[in-house]
């Protein structure tokens, strides 16, 4: 008997965590950001670890949901995997509109307890809990790319850059349903991986590993030198490549429980290329101790220094 329950424990214990990845794959497309394909390459390289039951497409780098469906099937097929893939939201006028994506999300919220992995914006996500908010506290884990501080923004680069939400600025409605039904969200901001860049070394790593490992780096080496002509840096942040690894690698993660709320104000976020029409004020993402009338959440400020070294380590010994 003692061994029984021995077993089932370990077993509970090092069971994979059971993951939904909601993404807007851009990668594949020259002048759309790569970071979405590198992403679910970590994921697929850590199935010891995660379970991904589902993915499903948003709105966001690209509203090509033929696209974004086409690559991720082709992902999957470099890593001989099969999983099933969702289209969703084609703008945030489909919020409170069912999608195969919702529908499918929401059937396995039925299921049980689920970490979702939200790279785009929050359409899909918001759709299901405003069909079924009792199926919020089945959402164990939120990970979204958004957020920053109450009390200050965060500058990038020497050009002192200060980067738009845009999974919060593409539907800000999503993330009101969000915070009215409490989930547990953890935020992942431009603060936490403003020096963590994917520069030339990891493109080389990454050849160096063959496989569908270097025809991932093939497909996002352009960036690095978009990157380099505008803000004018020796790489580009990988952002949804670190919503994954915060899963995989937690220690390098510095984080604080903190409440999170939508807060109204100065659009105080930098004018690039192909943005000349600024809002005067929209709505940001804020967290902060200071906060009392929005639900607790998760904020990492800080990834650890060598973080890029870790992944492509840890893709080398478990591909």
């Amino acid at each position: 008997m003692k061994i029984l329950i021995i077993l089932l424990f370990s077993f509970q214990t090092f069971a994979n965590k059971p993951v939904w990845i909601d993404y807007d794959p851009g990668f594949g497309k020259t002048f759309l950001d790569p970071d979405d394909g590198l992403a679910l390459m970590h994921a697929l390289i850590s199935r010891n670890e995660l379970e991904i039951k589902g993915i499903s497409t948003v709105f966001g780098n690209t509203n090509n949901h033929k696209h974004m469906v086409r690559i991720t099937h082709k992902i999957l097929h470099k890593f001989k995997t099969q999983i099933p893939v969702f289209r969703g939201a084609w703008s945030k006028d489909y919020l409170g509109h069912l999608s195969p994506a919702s529908e499918a999300l929401e059937r396995e919220l039925e299921q049980g307890p689920l970490t979702i992995i939200a790279m785009g914006r929050l359409t899909n996500i918001a759709t299901v809990l405003m069909k079924r908010p009792e199926l919020s506290v089945n959402i164990k884990e939120l990970i979204v790319n958004a957020g920053r501080r109450l009390e200050y923004p965060t500058y990038f680069g020497k050009r002192k850059i200060v980067f738009p939400d845009t999974n919060v600025d593409g539907d800000p409605e999503a993330f009101k349903v969000l915070i009215k039904r409490k989930v547990n969200l953890t935020m992942i901001p431009v603060e936490s991986m403003k020096d963590i860049l994917w520069r030339k070394q990891e493109y080389k790593a990454m050849k160096r590993m063959g496989g569908p490992i270097k025809w991932i780096a093939k497909k996002t080496r352009i960036w690095r030198w978009m990157w380099k002509i505008y803000p004018g840096e020796n790489g580009f942040i990988p952002w949804d490549l670190f919503l994954v690894s915060y899963l995989t690698h937690r220690k390098s993660f510095s984080c604080s429980s903190m409440n999170y709320n939508l807060i109204y104000r100065k659009n105080d976020t930098t004018r690039g290329i192909g943005r000349r029409n600024r809002q005067a004020k929209k709505f940001f993402l804020m967290a902060s101790p200071s906060l009392h009338d929005g639900p607790m959440g998760t904020y990492c400020h800080k990834i650890a220094n060598g973080h890029q070294e870790e992944l492509t380590k840890f893709w080398s010994l478990n591909y």
